[in-house]
């Protein structure tokens, strides 16, 4: 049984890996075809994906849960666009609300949140890298009303 658990454990990481980035490709063209070129997520969205191009999210966050002794290195994973939209929609959102993204990971969606509702965004995330590449984008393209907390 122990061999059986060593030859399918590499075969169930690589099939989560790869269900992974489909899901990552799918969401970049529904991106891509939902929100047009000047549109403020976009360009968030697209000075995101520059920024992790060479760093894996899932890696950071792994990384950063070893070093604080976590029992599940494995947690990090993020909401696709798509299903937040729904969400969104669900909620009822205006620009009059202030909304708090607990673990809000690379920043995606509160980006989203700002760019689509107009409403105040409080991005809160305990990886550290992940909240200074957030607030690197967010000054960089000068928006206002969001903020990225290390917490």
């Amino acid at each position: 049984m122990r061999f059986c658990n060593r030859l399918t454990e590499p075969l169930i990481l690589l099939a989560i890996a790869l269900r992974v980035k489909l899901e990552d490709v799918y969401d970049w063209l529904y991106v891509m075809r939902r929100h047009d070129r000047s549109s403020t997520f976009r360009m968030a969205d697209q000075a995101l994906r520059r920024q992790y191009r060479f760093r894996n999210p899932y890696c950071i966050s792994r990384r950063f849960l070893e070093t604080k002794g976590a029992d599940d290195i494995h947690s990090y994973g993020e909401t696709p666009i798509r299903t937040f939209e729904t969400l969104m929609r669900q909620c009822d959102l205006d620009s009059n609300d202030h909304v708090f993204e607990l673990g809000c990971g690379r920043g995606r969606l509160c980006f989203l949140l700002r760019a689509t509702i107009g409403c105040s965004v409080s991005g809160i995330e305990a990886i550290p890298t992940f909240t200074r590449i957030a607030e690197e984008v967010r000054s960089h393209l000068q928006l206002d009303g969001i903020s990225f907390y290390q917490k």
